[in-house]
């Protein structure tokens, strides 16, 4: 009936995320006064960075065996890791920062992706926990349905801006890695509004069909979509919430990463090594997001007058996502041996 039980599926899937967001809106509180960035800079030690390590266990270890049996996991494990390191080593070499630049811009045109197939996934999970299963039509209309809050999430930053009364394309830092968004027609980020409430009505058709074939609705399933909605559309941003999403995205995550280890553990391990599983993914964050690039930015020398003074806490950065990314499109695929541990 229950991903883990029924107060850790509700806060994991979205629950916390909308409580939150609601105390902000009645309290008219600004999380800038707290510091947010810092805050989620913190819980992301904690939270966001081992479950992009989690990802690399499931596919290096557990899945191991289909590296070179599995196109999916050939590719993913092997081929995109691949590219990413020739393309950055590439670009130090050469000194092209504008090579790192296009990193980021595919950072962030893929994660909006990753975060609506997660609660698409999440979704269908919570229903089948349920003994719930749609057709196969709906499963697609619930899909395509997602695909307004990936857009939204990628042109909101890479629409053209006015300057000097000019459209032009967006320039931001990240870390120390100046780049340029692509500066689409601000109309694509327009449409994206009624296409919400199409989305909305797909959504709630959804349910409608679950209650009247089924009787019943798992809550899990809604708050999936309140909570994506939350995270991505305009109509409720909240620039100190935005801190917060990979955080709950990251829970999400988790909570799924729970149930394989748990049920891991009932087949053939011991919760001594459920523990020692905890503090290996935990040590390997810290590991890779901190203690390796830092150490790096600070002994290899580099041109600090093109790439700034953190080349590779922001390269680290930019590997481990993309590449989670695409381990996760190879991992949760429909009849893995992981996801069938849920």
């Amino acid at each position: 009936m229950y991903i883990i039980n029924k107060y850790v599926d509700w806060a994991c899937v979205g629950g916390i995320s909308i409580l939150l967001y609601i105390g902000i809106w009645v309290a008219d509180i600004n999380l800038h006064d707290y510091n947010i960035a810092l805050i989620a800079l913190i819980l992301a030690s904690f939270i966001n960075n081992p479950h992009f390590i989690a990802s690399y266990g499931l596919l290096y270890v557990d899945e191991r065996k289909k590296l070179f049996t599995s196109a999916y996991h050939f590719f993913s494990g092997i081929i995109i890791p691949a590219l990413l390191i020739v393309t950055i080593i590439y670009a130090l070499i050469t000194k092209n920062i504008y090579t790192i630049g296009l990193l980021v811009n595919a950072m962030f045109f893929f994660v909006g992706f990753h975060y609506v197939r997660q609660v698409y996934g999440i979704s269908l999970i919570s229903l089948a926990k349920a003994r719930i299963y749609l057709p196969q039509w709906i499963k697609y209309t619930l899909s395509i349905s997602l695909i307004p809050a990936w857009l939204v999430s990628y042109l909101n930053g890479a629409s053209a801006i006015f300057s000097n009364n000019t459209l032009v394309a967006p320039s931001y830092t990240f870390y120390s890695i100046p780049y340029t968004m692509p500066g689409l027609d601000p109309i694509f980020k327009n449409i994206n509004t009624p296409l919400f409430f199409i989305a909305v009505a797909v959504w709630v058709m959804t349910v409608l069909y679950v209650m009247v074939r089924y009787k019943q609705i798992p809550v899990t399933f809604i708050i999936a979509f309140v909570s994506i909605s939350l995270w991505h559309y305009p109509l409720f941003y909240n620039s100190g919430y935005l801190y917060l999403i990979p955080l709950f995205h990251s829970l999400q995550y988790l909570l799924i990463v729970g149930a394989v280890k748990r049920n891991q553990l009932q087949i053939t391990l011991g919760w001594k090594k459920f523990v020692q599983y905890v503090f290996n993914i935990s040590a390997f964050a810290y590991l890779f997001f901190y203690i390796l690039p830092e150490g790096l930015d600070k002994y290899i020398p580099y041109d600090k007058a093109v790439f700034g003074s953190t080349l590779f806490v922001a390269v680290f950065l930019l590997f481990i996502n993309i590449h989670h990314y695409f381990i996760d499109a190879a991992i949760w695929r429909k009849g893995s041996d992981i996801a069938k541990l849920v």
